[in-house]
């Protein structure tokens, strides 16, 4: 990753990169700065990080056609626009899905689903790491020894 600087955001998920969410000290006029990202953005990060190496290019191509023809189907220039009126956006994107073809929308599906089980295993992981369990050795459970009476 390229180097960067964290701003703190009143918004939430996606909707943080919206710069008129980031807080300005009143002092100086300068933007807020938190040391590092939060664990959630950390763990998204490594999701899609993941996420996308599992991927061959053409499922990205895919993915990204189709996600680009419903999100245009809402008629929104900005995300703003885009959830301004839910209801309309989702009833045309809505259709737009429908009108994907079969093979192309069960694609989608499974890359969707891909993507919550990378975000699954990242949880897992990151849970694991945090409690200082050692993912790397055999899950098998240790012997049992038997002894008699």
């Amino acid at each position: 990753h390229k180097p960067y600087q964290v701003v703190y955001s009143r918004a939430v998920g996606v909707l943080e990169h919206n710069p008129f969410s980031w807080e300005v000290e009143r002092k100086n006029h300068a933007f807020v700065r938190r040391e590092e990202l939060s664990r959630t953005s950390l763990m998204m990060d490594e999701t899609m990080d993941e996420w996308l190496a599992r991927m061959s290019l053409d499922e990205r191509r895919t993915f990204v056609d189709t996600l680009y023809e419903v999100l245009s189907a809402s008629e929104s220039k900005t995300l703003g626009e885009l959830v301004k009126n839910p209801r309309r956006s989702a009833e045309r994107m809505l259709k737009a899905m429908k009108g994907i073809d079969p093979m192309t929308r069960k694609a989608v599906r499974q890359l969707i689903a891909r993507f919550f089980s990378v975000g699954a295993e990242v949880l897992v992981s990151r849970t694991a790491e945090a409690l200082g369990i050692d993912q790397d050795k055999d899950d098998e459970p240790p012997e049992k020894s038997i002894t008699s009476e």
